[in-house]
């Protein structure tokens, strides 16, 4: 028996708004052959090794106030190949492996925080047993950094992925990540 992905997308168009794609023993999403991805307010992944929490080849994806998170071993936050076209903002990306949570040369990445940037990921910096479980709500031991890495703009999401309220200013510093706490 194989592990499969949450969601795998060929050749097709995905659209997630506050959307939990997580715990998954194959990964979060894999998009290929084309496939055009949009996600917004989601987590995706969770602590399992070896697998990506979204995987792009030969594929397009934005990723918007989006948490990727990844386990042990070679698992990462978001892999691509070169046919990828990969845009991040105001996201938040990490992994528990000593590898690089981004194995991906990203188009843009804008307003958002990779693992790298913080140190070691800590499961404490989510709420108790959360990460464990794929559930990447933010606890009062978040890197402050976190809290005001993006920046929202117009046309962004006016709530988080459990409906608090973003600020609604354009140019205000936010939250990285799809949870407010």
């Amino acid at each position: 028996a194989g592990a499969f992905p949450g969601i795998t997308a060929n050749a097709a168009s995905l659209y997630l708004d506050r959307t939990r794609v997580v715990g998954n023993a194959g990964g979060g999403i894999v998009l290929a052959a084309g496939a055009d991805g949009h996600l917004r307010n989601c987590f995706v992944g969770g602590d399992v090794n070896d697998v990506a929490a979204l995987e792009a080849t030969g594929a397009s994806v934005d990723i918007l106030f989006s948490t990727l998170g990844g386990g042990f071993g070679t698992a990462a936050a978001l892999r691509c190949n070169a046919g990828a076209t990969v845009h991040v903002r105001n996201s938040l990306l990490l992994a528990r492996t000593g590898d690089p949570e981004l194995d991906c040369t990203t188009d843009s990445l804008e307003n958002s925080l990779t693992e790298a940037e913080l140190d070691d990921m800590n499961i404490n910096w989510f709420v108790p047993g959360g990460y464990a479980a794929g559930n990447f709500l933010l606890s009062g031991m978040a890197p402050a950094a976190i809290l005001t890495a993006a920046q929202w703009q117009l046309g962004d999401p006016p709530t988080d992925i459990e409906g608090d309220l973003r600020p609604t200013d354009n140019g205000t510093p936010d939250v990285a990540g799809a949870d407010v706490p």
